[in-house]
């Protein structure tokens, strides 16, 4: 939390390191998705 701020900037920096050029699915190359949270309303 010291180094991003929040729990959202965390995330963005995380997404941005694993997907530099945005998200792309390893099974089908596509770039569409969503987020499924589990347990979160």
């Amino acid at each position: 939390m010291e180094l991003y701020g929040t729990q959202a900037q965390c995330e963005a920096a995380l997404e941005k390191i694993r997907w530099r050029d945005g998200f792309v699915c390893p099974m089908c190359a596509r770039n569409e998705h969503y987020v499924v949270w589990h347990g979160k309303v």
